[in-house]
């Protein structure tokens, strides 16, 4: 079975990995080059400001740490714990369709991959899990991706000294990117492209992304982009819905998706695997329909108050903050480094959210609460006496802006 090659799901957040660890499956980055990960730093060019966002200590002083590696030697490390299991019969072919009777899934039609002949497979409960491109989705749900932007990854080469233990995220009037570890050798710069993807990528990433590299990645981010050591993907949102059909769940991006700046999509999905674990160890037999829907009301619940409705809504807050040019966001997106910046307190705030290590939806609100709150401050500061009365119509902006972006998040995540 060939290793997947793709850029997507490259990062575990601490939280993430904590989860990893619970379902026994560490030995999985066995081999992968995984590095560790050990929190965020994120320079705004345009507001000339920088926060350096650390990852909490755990009761032994040791820093919780996330990992970073190749998406394709992770998967291939779950497949080898997976096949080693003597319960696990490994087939390998394409799912061509859900197997349906009477309104129930009750298995896959497949293409076998060594007879190319299509066949079917049976089973009380399927598992649809077939990532950001699903076949399968649009037979369970009706809602569709929606295409926020682009991303490209560039797969750079680097010197072990210069290999990163933090995600860099740079914020340019051009381009918005993150520098991660993925190998000992290996850098993956993941490069937000809006609107319309450029005809000639090379032009676009050497003219918008090059000139704000840190100068000890340029000569290796220019040779990458020469080589077109690149790949490009559509960045989408796709708000969880509910699934009542029996004998099936979804899971992974077929699922759900989020936007990929903050990296974490894989740690939703394992967040999402020990929900169903417990829920499931309750159920001994699977073709109990009904005990099969209680269990998915629960798992509906459980994942948006155990981490969805904060990693998402971050998420995608995140990117639109980071890639707006308009005067009122890019106020508002000061106000909040600089609240990071008011003492460690703060900014561990922000990056126990990001590494999802208090993925409570209070954690969120309070994080919100307070930069919206020091904007409002940073807006009457900025004005004389004589104008504050424009102040106050700043404020109105930046709360109907703020309020625009966050009530249809908060909406699709609640109430779906």
């Amino acid at each position: 079975m060939s290793e997947p090659d793709t850029f997507a799901g490259e990062v575990l957040q601490p939280g993430g990995y904590k989860i990893l660890k619970l379902l026994g499956l560490e030995n999985s980055l066995e081999g992968c080059e995984a590095s560790k990960l050990r929190g965020f730093q994120i320079h705004d060019l345009v507001n000339k400001i920088k926060n350096n966002l650390c990852f909490r200590l755990d009761e032994n002083e040791d820093i919780e740490d996330g990992r970073s590696f190749r998406h394709g030697r992770f998967v291939m490390g779950l497949r080898k714990i997976a096949m080693a299991e003597s319960n696990v019969k490994f087939i390998e072919g394409t799912v061509i369709n859900l197997v349906e009777d009477d309104g129930c899934i009750i298995g896959v039609q497949y293409k076998d991959k060594k007879s190319e002949n299509v066949k079917e497979l049976y089973a009380p409960l399927t598992v649809v899990a077939d990532g950001l491109f699903s076949n399968i989705r649009k037979h369970l749900i009706s809602q569709k991706p929606n295409v926020t932007s682009h991303f490209a990854g560039v797969t750079m080469k680097t010197p072990q000294e210069l290999l990163l233990t933090k995600m860099n995220t740079i914020i340019s009037d051009s381009s918005v990117f993150s520098i991660y570890t993925i190998s000992y050798s290996e850098s993956r710069v993941l490069i937000n492209i809006a609107g319309e993807v450029p005809r000639n990528l090379n032009d676009y990433l050497m003219q918008s992304v090059y000139p704000v590299m840190p100068d000890h990645h340029k000569e290796s981010f220019c040779e990458a982009v020469q080589n077109n050591n690149f790949k490009l993907l559509p960045a989408n949102y796709l708000p969880a819905a509910t699934l009542n059909k029996s004998g099936v769940i979804l899971l992974g991006d077929a699922y759900n998706i989020r936007h990929p700046l903050t990296g974490g999509g894989m740690s939703i999905i394992l967040s999402d695997i020990a929900i169903w674990r417990n829920l499931l160890q309750n159920i001994p037999c699977l073709d109990n329909y009904e005990a099969i829907l209680q269990a998915k009301k629960k798992f509906y619940w459980l994942r948006k108050m155990n981490c969805t409705f904060v990693m998402n809504i971050s998420a995608e807050l995140t990117y639109q903050m980071f890639s707006a040019t308009d005067s009122t966001t890019v106020f508002v997106r000061k106000a909040c480094f600089e609240y990071c910046n008011f003492g460690e307190k703060y900014s561990q705030k922000s990056a126990q959210m990001y590494g999802m290590l208090t993925p409570k939806p209070s954690s969120l609100i309070c994080f919100l609460g307070g930069v919206l709150i020091h904007a409002m401050r940073l807006a009457l500061k900025s004005e004389p006496w004589y104008r504050k009365h424009h102040a106050v119509c700043t404020i109105g902006t930046i709360l109907c802006k703020m309020l625009s972006f966050l009530i249809p998040l908060a909406y699709s995540e609640m109430c779906q």
